[in-house]
């Protein structure tokens, strides 16, 4: 028994004609079928943009690999302010969180930096 998935496309006008096609089921690949979205969720978004990257990070060394692959980590941590950014180039979201990430930590390590040297003065 084959399966049939069944798309209809009708126009906006009521008395418009509607467009009907029948495909096999088989033929369309899973990644492709989004029920009732226009663009993937985020998180889906930036995993398939990690396997994009896949080339790449199998050219690193391990150690390196760690790294690349606790940045793109960190990336999942913004992936609600990044689904709001709705940008149409994916990566672009993933490497601003990369980036606010690192520039929070730097500033976290600075101030802390800062008061031990007070505290050396002080001393």
């Amino acid at each position: 028994m084959r399966f049939y998935i069944i798309f209809s496309a009708i126009s906006q006008r009521l008395d418009g004609p509607s467009l009907t096609c029948t495909l096999p089921y088989n033929c369309l690949p899973p990644q492709d079928v989004f029920m009732g979205r226009t663009i993937p969720s985020f998180r889906l978004a930036s995993v398939d943009e990690y396997r994009e990257w896949k080339e790449f990070r199998s050219r690193l060394d391990k150690s390196d690999m760690k790294v690349f692959d606790r940045m793109f980590d960190t990336a999942s941590l913004y992936n609600s302010a990044c689904s709001y950014a709705a940008s149409p180039i994916r990566i672009q979201p993933i490497f601003m969180s990369i980036i606010f990430h690192h520039h929070q930590t730097l500033r976290v390590k600075t101030e802390s930096n800062r008061v031990k040297q007070q505290g050396w003065c002080l001393n």
